[in-house]
């Protein structure tokens, strides 16, 4: 293992709350990956496109703790990949491929820009208490999005350990949304698991509930 840029595509699956997130950014900048998260791209359509048909559907879906239709949401990120491909960067989704259509849309892109052979699938597991637990605490900031997790080292923090800037908490961070988001993951993203493994991917399972340092050091163990 080298700390060299990796021309990667990694996705990271997993319940709410469950570190995709946190990991992503380690891996972004342990390997030189872009991170690419959907939840960004996804609240920045609300705000610049509020009236768009489109727009109001799937705002409602996201704020009940449901998927957005897989179509929809690979129409607004596929231009972001593209742009990561064509530079020749790396790049680590997180929430990827959370519905069996919207998995074959992107490994169909994956493919075709990185390579089958460089394409890394990790599945972190997560109990719904805990994820539970961690979503009523957690906190994002608000200049750069980055993840602040309800561990003990973050407890007393006020501005982000990264940039400085204000933390506020994610408006999807509420008991009911919190249980449906789980359930979803359960009945639309589990399933997905099955259907990347006949297609031959081996997907990298890795314990959601170890600290932050103990998760990223199994799945950089598990990367090669």
């Amino acid at each position: 293992m080298t700390n060299e840029p990796r021309f990667w595509a990694v996705g990271l699956i997993g319940p709410v709350a469950s570190g995709k997130g946190t990991q992503a950014e380690l891996l972004s900048e342990e390997l030189g990956l872009v991170h690419l998260e959907n939840s960004k791209i996804i609240e920045e359509k609300f705000k610049n496109d509020p009236e768009d048909p489109e727009v109001v559907d799937a705002k409602k879906a996201y704020l009940a703790g449901q998927w957005i239709n897989p179509k929809v949401v690979v129409k607004w990120i596929v231009g972001t990949m593209k742009e990561i491909a064509d530079r020749k960067d790396g790049i680590v989704l997180s929430s990827a491929f959370r519905t069996e259509e919207e998995a074959g849309e992107e490994l169909e892109f994956f493919e075709k820009n990185y390579g089958k052979e460089n394409i890394k699938i990790i599945s972190l597991s997560l109990s719904e208490e805990v994820a539970m637990d961690r979503s009523l605490n957690r906190r994002i900031c608000k200049a750069n999005r980055h993840p602040i997790p309800n561990f003990p080292e973050f407890k007393n923090i006020t501005t982000c350990p990264k940039d400085g800037s204000e933390l506020e908490t994610r408006i999807l961070d509420k008991p009911d949304t919190i249980k449906a988001r789980y359930k979803e993951h359960f009945t639309r993203t589990m399933p997905v698991i099955d259907f990347m493994t006949k297609k031959g991917y081996n997907i990298i399972e890795v314990n959601g509930e170890q600290s932050i340092e103990d998760v990223h050091r199994d799945i950089l163990n598990k990367l090669w």
